[in-house]
């Protein structure tokens, strides 16, 4: 017999996800919105908790998470035993960032709990990167508080380096999002800003080849790699030359198109690195990279689900006590690092 529900439930959802990846959630939501009408009239459970999470993921790339957060609540609520329990602790998980993300924000734009221009920056600093992280990939909430971020930086005067170093931080998401063009514009803003200054040059050519990297496009990735060489040579900048030979080896290795050529730029490499070997870089060990510490401990407060209030909506919604086993979620994000910036050192 023909669950005619399910099937338009189905090609509801699945349309959504094309939506989504066209870069359309307002569209992709309208059609989640529908096909949560049929999974109630179809009355399977599952089929309602995942759109549940699916419309909260979407409110998420919206940049709102009072229903982002409305809506995990729904889809926890919903879960049933067809979630296996990796994806019930992964729900979890992204139900408590978001609690936290949420809490955090609204706090910042609260009269008198960060009246401190700094402390404002430093706290939309940490949003971006929470949503940044790649486990959660909320990419473009990141560039959001990223902006803000830039907003409060630029209207006060800051340094160089404190501009320099949210572009960069823009840059680096719009390339994890795949959005290449506006990584390029955030790293070419960071070229222009250290125009006469050889070794921040360097740097910002060096990671504009990653992101030309990313985007396949080979010439202009060693176009840039041979000029980030070139200003770091200048000036004798051996650390900047021996971060890029050292991305050159790996793009060559991993690149068929540039089959041959690793054995030149790792013999430059090698030289470098005996002639200066305190420059060389300890070994890190797969998986051994940890969270960076919060600026202050006030932040780590924030950052921290220990309210009554929270504890609370976790119990309403059966997050204590339930029958999947929680882990407590870290209460801080990994900064990520910048392999080829010298002014995030």
């Amino acid at each position: 017999k023909c669950d005619c529900h399910k099937l338009t439930w189905q090609s509801l959802f699945n349309l959504a996800g094309i939506l989504i990846s066209a870069r359309t959630p307002n569209r992709a939501l309208v059609v989640l919105q529908e096909s949560l009408r049929f999974s109630e009239k179809s009355k399977i459970k599952h089929d309602r908790s995942v759109t549940l999470f699916q419309i909260a993921m979407v409110y998420i790339k919206l940049v709102d998470f009072q229903n982002a957060k409305k809506y995990l609540k729904l889809a926890l609520k919903a879960s049933d035993e067809d979630w296996s329990d990796d994806e019930y602790q992964q729900l979890i998980k992204k139900y408590k960032l978001v609690n936290k993300i949420l809490s955090l924000s609204q706090s910042v734009t609260a009269e008198g709990v960060y009246d401190d221009v700094r402390e404002k920056i430093k706290v939309y600093d940490r949003l971006g990167d929470m949503c940044a992280n790649k486990e959660y990939q909320f990419y473009e909430a990141a560039v959001k508080f990223y902006q803000k971020e830039l907003h409060l930086a630029e209207v006060h005067g800051f340094e160089m380096k404190d501009i320099s170093r949210i572009y960069f931080s823009i840059a680096e998401t719009y390339c994890d999002n795949g959005q290449y063009k506006e990584s390029l514009e955030y790293h070419q803003k960071e070229l222009q800003m250290w125009q006469g200054h050889p070794s921040e040059e360097a740097c910002s050519w060096a990671n504009m080849a990653r992101v030309y990297e990313s985007s396949n496009d080979v010439k202009k990735a060693m176009q840039a790699y041979h000029t980030a060489i070139e200003l770091a040579s200048s000036v004798n900048d051996y650390k900047s030359l021996i971060d890029t030979y050292d991305s050159l080896v790996s793009y060559c290795t991993n690149s068929p198109d540039l089959e041959g050529q690793t054995e030149k730029y790792q013999e430059k490499l090698d030289t470098l690195l005996a002639e200066h070997p305190e420059l060389k870089r300890p070994i890190k060990m797969e998986g051994s990279e940890e969270a960076t510490p919060l600026d202050s401990e006030d932040l780590r407060e924030e950052l921290v689900l220990s309210s009554s209030e929270s504890e609370a909506e976790e119990e309403e919604i059966g997050l204590v006590d339930h029958t999947h086993q929680t882990r407590q979620l870290r209460g801080m994000a990994v900064r990520r690092k910048a392999k080829h910036s010298k002014r995030n050192e």
